[in-house]
């Protein structure tokens, strides 16, 4: 059995969850959107093309009149999917798919990680944090005992600071997500 995707998987997590996922993939949280994105426009892609195949729609053409543009047209289709997965738009990226639901719950819950990202990315800018420690933790730029070394305390007292910062980011950005699912 093939393994759930991160979409899937994020679509199913409660709001304190999505928050934790995002904190702990923070410094390669945007790359996984981007890479979900480009996967989910490939395989509307191919589905839209094997669907005009068993039309028996070879895609190749013999232009009769000045009125027909197949290059542009397809140019035009693979842009409106790229912009409606970008932009949440499942109808514009689904067009001409069977599968419909399932990209419009994909593309959805894509657009759920942008937001709840930047909530927290918004939430993390208001967080006191002199030495810098725990934006450096996030980014994964040092692992802990450089981090403690760095500020002169032990990694004790670091793993203590980090959880104090984790616990009121997660309350920060929680108050956005529950207000923004409550107005929904």
């Amino acid at each position: 059995m093939a393994k759930e995707n991160v979409v899937m998987t994020y679509s199913k997590k409660s709001a304190a969850k999505r928050v934790d996922f995002i904190m702990d993939n923070y410094s390669v949280f945007e790359q996984m959107i981007e890479g979900e994105e480009e996967c989910l426009y490939v395989k509307i892609r191919r589905e839209q093309q094997e669907l005009r195949r068993k039309r028996d729609d070879l895609g190749v053409r013999v232009q009769t009149s000045n009125i027909s543009d197949i290059t542009g047209d397809t140019a035009t289709a693979n842009a409106d999917v790229s912009m409606g997965i970008k932009n949440g738009d499942w109808k514009l990226a689904a067009k001409g798919t069977k599968h419909c639901a399932t990209y419009r719950h994909a593309i959805e819950t894509l657009q759920l990680m942008k937001d709840d990202y930047s909530i927290v990315r918004s939430q993390l800018k208001g967080i006191k944090d002199e030495d810098n420690l725990f934006h450096r933790y996030l980014n994964g730029e040092m692992k802990n005992d450089e981090l403690a070394d760095t500020a002169n305390i032990t990694t004790n007292a670091l793993r203590a600071r980090i959880c104090r910062f984790r616990s009121e980011l997660r309350n920060r950005a929680l108050n956005f997500i529950e207000d923004e699912a409550m107005c929904a």
